[in-house]
């Protein structure tokens, strides 16, 4: 399940911050040099795309003019997104067209119509993206703790192992909750 919401981050991740995108030479230019080293350097793990989409959601969200570290990060989690899809088994041409073919219409369309992602709406994907981000950059702590009380749990006598299932719709729940409640907080 880590794995799917770790492609699922690197998708939408890359979305919100394509829309960012201004039309300066320097954004053209940073969103497929993302992608390349992501492709070529970066690997698929939770941490590592955890992390890189905290820092950029910081940074756009601290430094709204701040555009670039926005383009590199849509283009990164794109070239992710790539590495994601190679490992399941999609051949590399139509994963890097796949890939690089979303951010670029979420940035074309944003240039193209103000209305697509304006500043609110943007604000507030970048709240839920980030806060995706840190979820699953510290998922695999989290679940390797499940796996540790769970083997304490058979160790022990008890009835089994105990996973993650009610917790996770409960957090994701919560998530929905507070998101909707910043969302009402904003139209004051």
């Amino acid at each position: 399940m880590l794995n799917h919401a770790l492609g699922l981050l690197c998708v939408l991740a890359s979305v919100v911050f394509a829309a960012g995108i201004t039309r300066r030479w320097q954004d053209f230019v940073a969103l497929p040099a993302g992608l390349a080293v992501a492709v070529l350097w970066l690997p698929p793990e939770p941490a590592v795309v955890g992390g890189l989409v905290a820092l950029v959601t910081l940074s756009q969200l601290g430094r709204p003019g701040w555009h670039l570290a926005g383009a590199v990060g849509a283009g990164a989690l794109a070239g992710l997104w790539t590495v994601w899809l190679r490992g399941w088994g999609l051949p590399t041409l139509p994963a890097l067209i796949v890939s690089a073919a979303v951010p670029a219409v979420s940035a074309w369309l944003s240039l193209r119509e103000a209305s697509f992602a304006p500043v609110r709406i943007r604000e507030d994907a970048l709240f839920a993206v980030g806060a995706l981000g840190l979820v699953v950059a510290v998922g695999p702590t989290v679940m390797a703790g499940w796996s540790s009380a769970a083997a304490l749990n058979v160790s022990r006598g008890g009835a089994g192992a105990i996973g993650p299932g009610p917790w996770l719709f409960i957090a994701g729940a919560g998530f929905m909750l507070i998101g909707g409640v910043h969302s009402l907080w904003r139209r004051r």
